[in-house]
Formats: C-alpha cells, sequence, structure tokens
C-alpha cells in the first residue's frame, strides 16, 4: 500500500510497483447491517404477529 495514497483518500491505494490494484470502495457499514437485520427479522416477525 502506499501510504501518501491511503491518508489523501486516493480511489486506489496500491504502490506504484504493484502486482494488484487496491481500491477504495466507501461504505455506510451501520446502514447495510439495519438493512440485513430488517430483510432477515422482518419475515419471522410477520409470521409471529399471524399465528399469535
Amino acid at each position: 500500500l502506499d501510504d501518501e495514497k491511503n491518508q489523501r483518500s486516493a480511489t486506489f491505494i496500491q504502490a506504484d510497483n504493484a502486482l494488484v490494484k487496491v481500491a477504495v470502495i466507501n461504505t455506510n457499514e451501520e446502514l447495510m447491517i439495519a438493512r440485513d437485520v430488517m430483510r432477515l427479522a422482518l419475515p419471522q416477525a410477520r409470521e409471529l404477529a399471524v399465528s399469535a
């Protein structure tokens, strides 16, 4: 990794002589986790509400 590129938030942060490219992909991890929880939990919550 190229520390200078990483510090300035470059899109690709591999060293100039690297054999592979290293891309930085911005994510909102909390939002992704919340969406996964909702997707997984809601169908089960609906089943419990109907059977109660």
